[in-house]
């Protein structure tokens, strides 16, 4: 029987995204599947990511009730 094979798209914006996608391929691969990690906004877009994930930390440290007002929007 051929393994499935599961792409898992991540966004490094903090270090939640990264354990969950990292965790998902570890408990696929222990089932037998071919699991492969990538974070599509890095590997697509490298000149912006670092300016978009400075804006993002900058943003939860410094302006968390902006942060707040941005998550619930997008959230509803």
């Amino acid at each position: 029987m051929k393994k499935p094979r599961v792409l898992l798209l991540t966004a490094s914006y903090g270090h939640g995204h990264n354990t969950a996608a990292y965790s998902l391929r570890d408990a696929l691969e222990k089932q037998g599947a071919e699991a492969e990690v990538c974070d599509f906004f890095e590997s697509e877009y490298p000149w912006l990511h670092p300016k978009v994930r400075w804006a993002y930390n900058q943003a939860i440290i410094n302006f968390p009730w902006l942060w707040k007002i941005i998550y619930t929007l997008y959230d509803h």
